[in-house]
């Protein structure tokens, strides 16, 4: 039976995590010896139901000998067959930590946009690392673009989905137009008010719906007042992501930049013809004129444009929603990615 380890100490739920619980439960299912580091009382630990084993690690743990030691120990006790790690901290300290103890195959699973700074101490402890996986073209670049001799070490495997059954569906009365993500400036959430002001302008029945929490609702709440647009645009907070897709007829994504769009992807899965700025990996997720469209980042009259374009021809929106299916079958269902990282750990993957 293999034997993986993953490491994620991140203490609050992001993408990073929701990745370390779903594929090492997916691994267990497939009778993989699987067991998690995780921070003490982090939303991770609470979620997943494997063996833990509780560490904490901070940006400097890799210079901590005790923290060194204590994750020598852990790996001594399960000698996992490979170690996924996930925050450039864990990365660090598992680097220093094959300084002194052989792990079998040590993989650094990246999602972060930002590519990694080129300092001594990054290409000293990188370079301990057996595969980095990257959830996106876009973040592939990112890992290698200032330290070119990670390249060869890289495998993209894109974030995955369930498969659903498609169903037909006819544009809804009012147009229901759905937004997924924190309410953050890099989300672009305020785009909305020019959008939902020009459809307001060309008598469009519509209704947008933004979901999800963050900083920046007070102020848009503000700027929905402020603009009367009360009726059209609603802050419908935390969701159940399928729930929410499934009432909604297209998906407006204003993000400026993603690692990997999970809720563009989301969106996909639940047949939705997406806009989105053609920008960071969202290309990667729509195809112009096929599942969607892109548009210039904060195009706001184009993305009316797209809007108006598909309520006037319900068949490129029917065909869009089948096109979406055929996206998430191709490139983004979960099974096959399951079986990628499969790969990568028996030393399968090319």
């Amino acid at each position: 039976m293999k034997k993986v380890l993953f490491i994620n100490t991140n203490l609050a739920w992001g993408g990073g995590e929701k990745w370390h619980n779903e594929m090492s439960s997916a691994l267990f299912k497939r009778n993989y010896d699987v067991a998690l580091i995780t921070q003490k009382n982090s939303e991770l630990s609470h979620k997943t139901s494997l063996t833990q084993y509780p560490l904490g690690i901070s940006k400097l743990s890799f210079l901590n000998p005790i923290k060194v030691f204590k994750t020598i120990q852990i790996i001594k006790k399960m000698n996992p067959d490979a170690v996924i790690v996930n925050l450039p901290s864990d990365a660090k300290l598992l680097g220093m930590v094959k300084f002194f103890y052989p792990i079998k195959k040590l993989i650094y699973r990246r999602g972060m946009p930002h590519p990694i700074k080129n300092s001594f101490i990054n290409r000293v402890l990188l370079q301990k690392f057996d595969v980095f996986i990257a959830n996106s073209e876009e973040i592939k670049k990112s890992i290698h673009k200032n330290i070119k001799s990670l390249e060869s070490k890289i495998r993209v495997v894109f974030n995955g989905v369930e498969p659903l059954e498609f169903f037909d569906k006819n544009l809804s009365s009012p147009l229901r137009i759905g937004n997924l993500g924190r309410l953050v400036d890099q989300k672009g959430q305020m785009a909305f008010i020019e959008i939902a002001k020009k459809l307001k302008e060309k008598n469009i029945d519509f209704l947008i719906e933004i979901a999800g929490k963050g900083p920046n609702k007070k102020l848009l709440q503000e700027k929905i007042i402020e603009n009367n647009l009360e009726d059209e645009i609603k802050l419908v907070g935390h969701v159940n992501a399928s729930e929410f897709l499934m009432k909604q007829d297209l998906f407006v994504f204003t993000s400026y930049f993603e690692g990997s769009a999970n809720a563009l992807i989301e969106a996909q899965q639940h047949f939705l013809p997406s806009i989105a700025y053609d920008t960071s990996s969202n290309p990667e997720v729509i195809e112009n004129n096929f599942n969607g469209f892109l548009v210039n980042v904060d195009d706001t009259n184009a993305v009316v444009e797209k809007i108006i374009y598909l309520i006037n021809n319900p068949e490129t929106f029917k065909l869009f929603r089948k096109n979406a299916q055929q996206k998430i079958l191709s490139s983004f269902s979960y099974q096959d990615k399951v079986k990628q990282v499969e790969g990568i750990i028996n030393n399968e993957s090319k």
